[in-house]
């Protein structure tokens, strides 16, 4: 209808029943568009609410690091460059990857022959012990000294006989490096505990007078990866035997993993596992975080070890439904998410009591976990007591908490904000509760997102990753860090400990000593007071170098 004239006209055709349809059809379609319009606004709060910045989570910006050796020239090479145009030619300056160290630098000695024989069989050759094999390493303790590694070195007996000379090293891969596992961890905790890329920690190197090059460093880090290759297994395989599992998984950019149509994949991602057995004996909780690299989000992928485990015991996730191919029974669902959007909720509106009582109520659930853990830890109650006690004051929590959302629930439309939260809390509803059967578990899986932001912190700086082999050597890495943090240790010191003790490990046995509950720090008490101890070499005039 374009006019008055016409609307008129509309209208006197109609009987008085066709006009009251007429109207109570117009007022359901305006009741339509004012709730669709509430709706809208009150998403464009939630938006406005939240920090302008870009989230971490969606950091697309990442480059090679690691393994970036393989496609950067030799340091050695010295370059030309010319230019035809100007016809200029100019020479660089050329490039020197030697390591210069005063004279006057302490040097302790390290020696590694006790008990080696005099004489020793190599195929079929009798050899004997000659002038020991000497590398020097550099040691970053405050003060920068050098660790001579003696190594027994052994040439044939028999006098013509120009076989080459053996070297009784403890594992060849790292003991030629000219890196201690001081330095090592160094690096490594620089990089994942600090945040700080290779390139920083290169010119940290040389404000203290050393030229360590970054694609030095990571040469280094790359070969004490692949010889703690069984201790990742080792740890994969501790993780899934444990009684109870958390999971989450963060973003992470490959530049070498592509789609079909040759596009940079964006589906790629670290997937966060920690695994926890409470010990009943030792009062405490032996716990693992297990990062490794994953292509994609797929149910197969995110359960492709625990089925490769049989893993049987419970796990708790965030709501993301790839998960919910776990069993009801031993899936856990986190309270922190449920009661997320409520949160926000708040945020955005000071009167929502309903919102708030929700999240009152929720809150009381901590409370009661945080009386009941301290009666366990210190050995007021036993695992039994704990479970009995927290499950009984939770659960009675949780029926308020519902009976309390029953009662407002019907007052908010499905696509409203506060709908969508409760529409979540009661798709959860059965699985929410689950976490009261386990002694490890608590009611949210914050153990899990805190790797996650730690991770997401330190990606806003690295350069990395180029391949998937460098994804998984970060992954790695990072899950020693974040083990040791877990587990109150510090992580320098876990990481020191694993880089020197651990390259000699071959049994699964030997292995074991460098899971986090058999660190042992009177090992690195000895060592350091060797280091304090070094003085320099009064007979030595020339430099160390060091390729």
């Amino acid at each position: 209808m374009k006019s008055k004239e016409e609307a008129y006209k509309f209208f006197d055709r109609l009987s008085k029943k066709e006009m009251m349809d007429y109207m109570y059809n117009l007022m359901a379609s305006l009741d339509a568009v004012q709730e669709e319009n509430a709706n809208l606004k009150e998403i464009l709060r939630l938006q406005r609410s939240d920090k302008y910045s870009p989230s971490s989570e969606q950091m697309n910006y990442l480059f090679d690091e690691l393994e970036i050796l393989g496609k950067v020239v030799d340091d050695d090479e010295t370059a030309e460059d010319t230019s035809t145009t100007l016809e200029i030619r100019r020479k660089r300056s050329p490039k020197t990857n030697v390591t210069e160290l005063p004279a006057s630098t302490p040097v302790v000695v390290v020696d590694h022959t006790k008990d080696a024989p005099e004489t020793i069989v190599d195929r079929g050759v009798e050899k004997k012990r000659i002038e020991d094999k000497v590398v020097r390493k550099i040691v970053d303790v405050r003060k920068t000294i050098i660790e001579e590694h003696h190594y027994a070195r052994y040439a044939a007996a028999v006098i013509g006989d120009d076989s080459d000379t053996v070297v009784l090293y403890d594992n060849r891969d790292v003991d030629e490096l000219p890196a201690s596992g001081n330095l090592i961890a160094n690096v490594i905790a620089g990089k994942y505990d600090d945040h700080l890329p290779l390139y920083r920690q290169e010119e940290i190197f040389a404000r203290n007078g050393m030229r360590l090059r970054r694609q030095k460093l990571a040469r280094w880090v790359i070969r004490y990866y692949e010889v703690l290759a069984p201790l990742e297994k080792l740890m994969r395989k501790r993780t899934y035997g444990s009684a109870f599992l958390n999971k989450d998984e963060t973003p992470v950019q490959v530049l070498s993993v592509t789609t079909e149509t040759g596009k940079q994949s964006h589906n790629n991602y670290m997937y966060i596992t920690i695994g926890s057995t409470y010990s009943a004996m030792e009062r405490a909780t032996h716990a693992i975080v297990y990062v490794e690299y994953i292509q994609g989000r797929s149910r197969d992928v995110l359960m492709e070890r625990i089925r490769e485990f049989d893993y049987r015991g419970y796990i708790m996730t965030d709501g993301l439904r790839q998960y919910n191919d776990i069993d009801a029974e031993r899936h856990c669902s986190c309270w922190v998410h449920a009661i997320r959007a409520f949160k926000a909720y708040v945020k955005t509106n000071r009167k929502a009591l309903h919102a708030r009582k929700v999240i009152d109520i929720s809150n009381r659930l901590y409370t009661i976990e945080d009386k009941y853990r301290a009666k366990l830890l210190c050995g007021e109650i036993d695992a039994d007591e704990f479970l009995r006690g927290r499950k009984a004051e939770s659960l009675a929590v949780i029926e308020e908490l519902y009976a309390t959302v029953d009662g407002f629930k019907d007052n908010y439309a499905h696509a409203s904000a506060m709908g969508k939260a409760i529409s979540y809390l009661y798709t959860y509803r059965d699985t929410l509760p689950n976490y009261l059967d386990v002694v490890e578990a608590s009611p949210s899986n914050n153990a899990a997102e805190r790797v996650a932001k730690a991770f997401a912190t330190g990606r806003k700086n690295w350069l990395f990753s180029d391949t998937v082999d460098g994804a998984d050597a970060s992954a790695f890495f990072f899950s020693l860090v974040e083990t040791a943090k877990l587990q109150g240790i510090n992580p320098f010191d876990y990481l020191e400990y694993i880089c020197t003790f651990a390259p000699k490990a071959r049994t699964e046995e030997e292995w074991e000593r460098f899971l986090p509950w058999n660190f042992d720090a009177s090992l690195l008490e000895e060592i350091r007071n060797n280091r304090i101890a070094a003085v320099p070499d009064p007979g030595r005039v020339e430099a160390y170098r060091f390729l």
